[in-house]
């Protein structure tokens, strides 16, 4: 008990007493009465409290698992990107390397081109050159033969003609022995020129 009441209650005032009783008794009722509720509010309190925390946990690990799939997906989209961009840079090579092939296979084409008509036109200076050359080889053994004519006509004429004309007959064996060997050097250029050419 209070000492105020229980001092209230040892003086000699009734009314004083009375009124102390009163407020004792209103004391014990209200204890009586709202202690179980201040108990079930604190507990409630308590309880709320924890429900607090229970749904901040789970909020916090709900917002958790929202950042981890949205890093996940933004992830995947960066990858996705990232690979669509290597794909693009992967074309443009390709065609780049396709331009260059089919640049090159052209130049190619006119190079053969080209090559071809040089050979074409090798072959008909070859063939002309050929044809010249066995023009010249007929030449050089009608010549030859003509030569070998004069030589036995020019050897008839010296035994029977004497000495006095073997002397002239000689000067004309010499003059026909230089044009002979003319005859040949161009014949043998000629010749040369045209194995040197093939």
């Amino acid at each position: 008990m209070s000492p105020v009441i229980s001092e209230a209650l040892l003086s000699g005032s009734t009314a004083f007493r009375r009124h102390a009783h009163l407020l004792q008794s209103f004391s014990v009722i209200f204890l009586y009465c709202y202690f179980p509720v201040i108990t079930t509010t604190y507990v409630h309190f308590g309880y709320l409290i924890n429900i607090m925390a229970a749904c901040g946990e789970r909020k916090f690990t709900e917002s958790t698992q929202l950042d981890d799939h949205q890093d996940s997906a933004l992830r995947k989209r960066k990858r996705m990107i990232s690979n669509r961009e290597s794909a693009r840079r992967s074309r443009v090579r390709k065609r780049k390397h396709m331009g260059d092939l089919v640049l090159e296979v052209s130049q190619l084409v006119s190079d053969n081109k080209y090559m071809a008509i040089n050979l074409k036109d090798t072959t008909q200076l070859f063939l002309n050159l050929e044809s010249e050359n066995s023009v010249l080889r007929t030449q050089l053994a009608e010549l030859t033969r003509r030569f070998e004519s004069l030589t036995n006509i020019i050897n008839v004429f010296s035994s029977s003609l004497g000495d006095d004309h073997e002397t002239e007959a000689s000067m004309m064996c010499g003059v026909d022995d230089e044009l002979f060997y003319c005859d040949n050097m161009h014949l043998y250029d000629s010749h040369q020129f045209m194995v040197d050419m093939s």
